[in-house]
């Protein structure tokens, strides 16, 4: 299906870069600091987007973020500081030196990325993945930065380029192009392929039924992954500027570490949010769709909330958080009972978290004791991460993974979930549904097509 209904993107940027030049070179003019990480910025009265502004640049590396809210949005091109890990074992270090590098960088300065879910697949690391590497983590070169109404245009410049700006001066041209171009989605679906298949999956599920009968694994988390063929190249931003249209009340992402290639999602789940040492997260298992109308709606809301096999779902994630929270907080508090999050698609239990941090604890021990939760695992968790490799015959890389972003007093990372990787024609999506006992191939299927079902109507139009 074609689709033809967005707007023109129209910005003139010659008043804004010569203002932009000019906080530079003052910066550079100014007694040194010995921030790693220095950041102008320059308000802007302009009705552009920041996805708009993503689409329009050349840049190679490009990144997207936006909070549930809607308050905050952030869109960033180009790469003042890059860190990575090939290997899953020094996801740890990263985080660290992630930490490191903002604390001792300007105020404002977030470095943004994502961490693949630790288990590779039966079929080893997939060369989809490669530039993601197991980490990447990123303070882009440029932003647009939107909180509610208010947006800036941000420069990030490492201490050591303050001597010589003509390099910065040169990046402007490919990420300040007055392009104008229309942020139209224009594809055709020349086929879609389901990873495993109906068949297989219904095989993996009994399989699956039997190791809960000899108390190898408790629960399971099985994705699924949908191969959809386009007829064309996809426009990767134009589809995140649908996505992000058709799924309010989402973290919505973006990483595109190359052209080409990009990881895009609108995830509901928050792994954590940290400001100083308070702490918030949330058990997100559990689904039905939406009704058709509102007493259907109801209903099945009412059906999720009493659902003997849901609650004992979405029990596991809730132990599994107050085990993280006992280990990592002070005190920590969680509501009895969980409650309906209701999505344009499907609605979820969900069950709340805050807490006080133990004064010692940095954003790398919390994300290794929550992630990856057992609302994309399982449980007991590394038997349940042993099993997705042997039964997903592809590799999930950053899909159910961690994604966001750190600050120098705050961060927030999302469970990457309700996402897909475009590369050239091709769009990978990938979601999970938790198989415990009294699970059926048949629903969890169905489960799985609800999820997707805002990803593909982003699509199809």
């Amino acid at each position: 299906m074609t689709t033809t209904t967005e707007t023109k993107s129209k910005f003139d940027w010659s008043d804004s870069i010569p203002l932009l030049k000019d906080k530079i070179r003052a910066i550079t003019l100014a007694e040194k600091t010995k921030l790693r990480i220095n950041r102008v910025s320059l308000d802007l009265k302009t009705e552009l987007s920041p996805i708009d502004w993503l689409k329009s640049s050349s840049a190679d590396s490009k990144i997207y973020w936006s909070d549930r809210t809607g308050e905050f949005e952030m869109a960033g091109l180009g790469e003042t500081a890059l860190l990575t890990a090939d290997s899953y074992d020094d996801v740890e270090k990263i985080i660290d030196e992630a930490v490191r590098l903002v604390n001792e960088s300007a105020e404002g300065v977030r470095i943004y990325g994502g961490i693949r879910f630790p288990s590779s697949g039966k079929n080893g690391s997939s060369p989809d993945w490669t530039s993601f590497k197991s980490c990447r983590f990123v303070v882009p070169r440029f932003e647009m930065v939107r909180v509610n109404k208010l947006s800036k245009l941000v420069c990030n410049l490492a201490e050591a380029e303050l001597k010589n700006p003509d390099g910065i001066f040169n990046g402007l041209e490919q990420c300040f192009q007055n392009d104008n171009a229309d942020n139209l989605f224009d594809v055709k679906i020349a086929s879609r392929i389901d990873q495993p298949s109906y068949d297989g999956w219904a095989s993996t599920i009994d399989s699956i039924i039997k190791d809960f009968s000899k108390g190898l694994i408790e629960k399971i988390v099985l994705a699924r992954q949908t191969t959809i063929q386009f007829e064309k190249v996809c426009d990767a931003p134009a589809l995140l500027k649908r996505l992000s249209t058709a799924t309010p009340r989402c973290y919505h992402f973006y990483f595109q570490p190359q052209k080409g290639t990009a990881f895009l999602g609108a995830s509901p789940e928050q792994l954590y949010s940290r400001i100083d040492r308070k702490i918030a997260s949330e058990a997100l298992a559990g689904t039905r769709p939406r009704g058709q109308n509102p007493e259907s709606d109801r209903q099945l809301g009412q059906e999720l909330l009493n659902s003997e096999k849901e609650l004992r779902e979405h029990k596991y994630v809730v132990d599994n958080i107050k085990a993280a929270l006992t280990s990592l907080c002070e005190s920590y508090s969680v509501k009895k009972e969980a409650s309906l999050l209701k999505l344009r698609q499907v609605q979820h239990l969900q069950t709340e978290f805050t807490g006080k941090l133990r004064a010692e604890i940095i954003d790398s021990d919390i994300i290794k004791s929550l992630h990856p939760t057992s609302a994309v695992g399982g449980f007991p968790a590394q038997s349940a991460q042993n099993r997705i490799a042997q039964c997903e015959p592809f590799d999930r890389g950053w899909y159910s993974g961690a994604v966001g972003w750190i600050g120098r007093n705050s961060a927030e990372m999302a469970v990457a979930i309700r996402s897909g990787m475009v590369k050239g024609k091709e769009l990978k999506l990938h979601s999970g549904a938790g198989i415990v006992n009294g699970s059926t191939a048949a629903l969890e299927w169905a489960e799985i097509e609800s999820k997707i079902g805002s990803f593909i109507s982003a699509v199809t139009g």
